[in-house]
């Protein structure tokens, strides 16, 4: 089974929810909401980080490897259907959201289709090397951080404003509510570490680190929103406009690219882990790299074919299906924890010989 280090699972934690959450939805977010979107993307993450708990809970007991050994392939593969069906569609708008970034800060006449193509051939790549690329990787990207923190200390220039953080709340609940239930596809990004073997042995660590994203995730749209105001809502690629400090450009060009990189990089392997999962559960059916390579091919073609932009993506995604892969990422990880219970039971009640 795939296996994950506790250090590259507390880095996947604090860098995960900073991903998607810290692209497009930002903006989207303050259209919905203006400055509460601050307080609320801070209660998302945090229920985000109740189901990693049962996600956790649930991969410690055997994950869906224990499913399979415990029930057999029909019941693991029955479970991992709907599980693919919310990776595919959380794939349309996270690949597209990858895509838009490349096009927008590295290849401005390049066709998109031929960046598309390229992305998901790195994803696939990525995604069937296994968890221990991916978590490697992933603590490899960190070091882009001192890189960001220096060039924003000596070439940033910060200028924020308070008062664009108020007021908040000002607003009906059910404008707040409609707004979270819009944007839930970019929540619940640790599914598919159900499907993998997670070496996090205390508790304390993993919490701290939750709580740290958490905080790190509500500061971002703070400080994003302090620095651009009423211009928040057209202020895309959060993380990108934010960690640049307001850099100036020079003569070898733009020196927000320490930002830029650390933001691709995590994407791409935050998409990654979710086909690795696919791939996983396409090696129990003896199919693995053959049928990942077709689950990849059919979201190129119909990105390619049908959801040609980022705006498309996201309306696609935000129009009631974004309940269904909600309920889904809920409801996975309940049953298969169910079905550990009443395997337990049974071995426990079983008759004595």
């Amino acid at each position: 089974m795939n296996e994950i280090s506790s250090k590259q699972l507390y880095i996947m934690i604090f860098f995960i929810p900073l991903v998607f959450k810290m692209s497009s939805l930002p903006a989207l977010f303050y259209g919905e909401t203006a400055s509460t979107a601050f307080i609320l993307i801070g209660i998302v993450v945090f229920v985000e980080f109740l189901q990693l708990a049962l996600v956790l809970f649930v991969s410690r007991e055997g994950g869906m490897d224990g499913i399979a050994e415990k029930y057999g392939k029909k019941v693991y593969f029955l479970i991992s259907v709907p599980i693919m069906f919310v990776i595919f569609i959380k794939m349309l708008v996270l690949t597209q959201e990858i895509v838009h970034y490349l096009c927008s800060f590295f290849f401005y006449n390049i066709s998109e289709s031929a960046i598309m193509i390229i992305v998901i051939l790195v994803i696939f790549y990525l995604g069937t090397r296994g968890a221990k690329a991916i978590g490697r990787l992933f603590e490899l990207s960190i070091w882009f951080i001192p890189l960001i923190i220096i060039f924003g200390a000596f070439f940033g220039e910060i200028e924020l404003e308070s008062m664009y953080l108020t007021p908040v709340f000002d607003k009906s609940a059910s404008t707040y509510l409609s707004a979270i239930g819009k944007y839930l596809i970019f929540t619940f990004d640790f599914s598919p570490l159900l499907y993998f073997k997670v070496k996090a042995k205390k508790v304390t660590p993993v919490a701290v680190c939750a709580l740290l994203s958490t905080f790190v995730v509500m500061i971002s749209y703070a400080l994003l929103f302090s620095s651009y105001g009423n211009a928040s809502v057209h202020a895309s690629f959060g993380f990108a406009r934010l960690a640049t400090f307001n850099t100036v450009i020079s003569e070898i060009g733009s020196l927000d690219w320490p930002s830029v990189l650390l933001w691709l990089v995590a994407g791409i392997l935050s998409v990654s882990l979710k086909v690795n999962a696919v791939n996983r559960i396409f090696g129990e059916n003896k199919l693995k790299k053959f049928g990942t390579g077709l689950f990849c091919l059919g979201i190129t073609l119909v990105l390619l074919l049908g959801i040609k932009t980022l705006n498309k993506a996201v309306e696609f995604v935000t129009n009631g299906i974004q309940y269904a892969v909600f309920s889904i990422e809920i409801a996975v990880p309940l049953a298969v924890l169910v079905l550990f219970t009443a395997k337990h039971g049974r071995r426990e009640y079983a008759p004595q010989s």
